[in-house]
């Protein structure tokens, strides 16, 4: 039995057809919950960790960070907290300017994604109009706060922050006068997303 369940297992899936019902159900009652403290783990009951995260956050001035301090950021090997901060900075504007240029020069089809505040790269949105022209296709994510919540649940960075820090960052309808938007909404599966824009593009294109 055991060298069927090893083999069963070399894909990273268990098969469970192969394991009689007593068996599984054995399985199934003394399988570990990851979610939960085991005996060896340490508690920590009134850690600060949260207000730290927190108090830094509040205290986030993306107005100081300079060019210079994202290409050293970029230069590092092992980034630190700082460098992260001035990586999200409006600073790093500039660099995604000369990725848009790059692209245009040497790749036929260029992606830019991210979450894009309006007003502060209203910049970089003009230049890719004057770089592509009308072959810009843009599409912005209009889906409500509790569906953003809901599907963040789902990511494996879910525990980094709560709905009540994504609260405070949300910035609703935040569209671009820069560039013709098309909207993605919370009743459009993955699937029909990609065959939306494939088509868009392709039809476009002719």
């Amino acid at each position: 039995m055991a060298e069927t369940v090893q083999a069963s297992q070399q894909d990273g899936h268990f098969n469970e057809s192969i394991v009689n019902e007593e068996i599984l159900e054995d399985m199934k009652k003394n399988r570990i919950d990851h979610m939960k403290y085991l005996p060896d783990m340490e508690q920590l009951e009134e850690s600060d960790v949260m207000d730290q995260v927190i108090s830094a956050m509040n205290a986030y001035d993306y107005d100081k960070y300079t060019e210079a301090d994202v290409r050293r950021a970029l230069a590092h090997d092992n980034r630190t907290p700082e460098d992260f901060k001035a990586l999200l900075s409006p600073a790093a504007l500039p660099l995604l300017e000369e990725l848009l240029r790059y692209g245009r020069k040497h790749s036929e089809i260029v992606i830019l994604e991210g979450i894009l505040n309006a007003e502060w790269y209203r910049a970089l949105f003009e230049l890719a109009v004057a770089l592509y022209g009308k072959n810009i296709y843009a599409y912005y994510f209009d889906i409500p706060f509790e569906e953003t919540v809901k599907r963040h649940k789902t990511k494996p960075n879910c525990n980094d922050f709560s709905a009540e820090d994504m609260q405070r960052w949300w910035n609703e309808k935040d569209y671009t006068s820069v560039l013709y938007e098309t909207r993605i909404t919370a009743d459009q599966d993955r699937e029909s997303i990609v065959r939306d824009i494939c088509q868009n593009i392709i039809s476009n294109g002719k």
